[in-house]
């Protein structure tokens, strides 16, 4: 009898301890299997498929809707995983998580992914780059504006610009840039087929030069740090704010240090040739051999050229107010020299690399200098 009493005893506290203890074993391995849960949803949702360069998200409601736990959540609530991925670092990339513990609807935490994302772009070859960033941008919807002679055109995705051009059709030379999160990741010369391929911070990391990956040089970095910012120019030309829109020159042209051609970058050298000859008054004539061609702003001659459609070359002269020349392109090579007020010349660009040239011979700074002693384009004028 007192056996069975100890027996019955005995079972009561195995009851009372036994099963506690495996409840609280329980809930602390929901804990560890509701965190990884967390991690693996922000890393599914970071993961591209590089294969196609499009990114892959979980699409089924429970990715959103499901019971996580945070792993800081000491008070070990079940929370959920409120909208999707989301930048908690401020670093510029969406690769995390805000969860609510209590189910208000408010964030209460923001969790970042482990895992490092693979690259949105598969750099195998150029022709696999251009597919990815065929993928970024797929779907987006364009607008085109055209002022004068470069067409902008900017194409977004869910309120997000994907992707940025500019071309101008007198020189016969453009620009692309794509975006992710607003992030510049690629800028492209389609005239050349050069590509630039940007990290996270900003800084390039990869160089196409078609149909190759190149090595990257020194004046490849700084080529591409100029370029990076140029798709500020094409944003503006979008933005229904006058003050924010390119600004019309006038007769008297703006001066950059005693200048009107500012030579900072080959944006902003295009700029200024864009601002002496916008909204002058063009005016041709055809000789036998020669197509002549002038562009009056208020009377004042401030763009002429003369062009030989059978030898594919000629030249075209900026003029400023006081009739000085202030450059000088070569058309069939694209070469621009920009003088000072002397004559000399300053600096040089190429229109269908769109990049200025830090090296400029000896042999061109003759030839180019020689075209004003001269006053080559004088004989252009005299058709007139």
């Amino acid at each position: 009898m007192k056996f069975a009493k100890l027996l019955s005893l005995g079972l009561v506290a195995f009851a009372l301890f036994g099963c506690n203890q495996t409840s609280s074993a329980s809930n602390d391995d929901n804990l560890v299997e509701s965190t990884e849960q967390v991690e693996s949803n922000v890393s599914q949702e970071q993961d591209l498929d590089s294969s196609s360069g499009e990114t892959t998200t979980q699409t089924g409601k429970s990715s959103n809707s499901s019971k996580i736990v945070a792993r800081n959540n000491t008070k070990n609530k079940a929370a959920k995983q409120i909208g999707s991925k989301f930048d908690c670092n401020g670093d510029g990339i969406s690769n995390g998580v805000r969860i609510d513990y209590n189910n208000d609807g408010i964030p209460d935490d923001c969790i970042e992914s482990s895992k490092k994302a693979k690259s949105v772009i598969d750099e195998t070859s150029y022709n696999s780059a251009l597919q990815s960033l065929g993928s970024v941008i797929k779907g987006c919807q364009k607008s085109t504006k055209t002022p004068r002679t470069t067409q902008y055109t900017i194409c977004k995705n869910g309120g997000k610009i994907v992707k940025a051009s500019e071309y101008n059709s007198e020189a016969g030379a453009g620009l692309d840039f794509w975006f992710v999160d607003n992030r510049v990741i690629a800028v492209q010369r389609p005239h050349s087929q050069e590509l630039f391929l940007y990290d996270n911070s900003g800084k390039l990391k990869s160089k196409f030069d078609y149909p190759r990956k190149v090595n990257i040089s020194n004046a490849d970095r700084q080529d591409a740090k100029l370029l990076y910012n140029g798709y500020n120019r094409i944003v503006t030309a979008f933005d229904n704010n006058s003050s924010a829109k390119p600004k019309a020159s006038t007769v008297q042209n703006k001066s950059f240090g005693n200048r009107i051609i500012d030579e900072t970058s080959f944006q902003s050298f295009s700029k200024s040739l864009e601002a002496i000859t916008k909204g002058c008054q063009k005016t041709k004539k055809s000789g036998q051999y020669t197509e002549y061609e002038i562009c009056k702003k208020d009377g004042t001659i401030v763009n002429a050229s003369e062009y030989s459609p059978e030898a594919g070359a000629g030249l075209a002269y900026w003029f400023a107010t006081d009739g000085k020349v202030v450059a000088i392109r070569y058309l069939a090579n694209g070469d621009v020299f920009t003088f000072d007020s002397n004559g000399k010349v300053s600096a040089k660009f190429n229109v269908y690399d769109s990049k200025k040239i830090n090296n400029i011979s000896a042999e061109e700074r003759n030839h180019a200098e020689g075209n004003i002693s001269k006053g080559s384009y004088k004989d252009i004028l005299q058709r007139f």
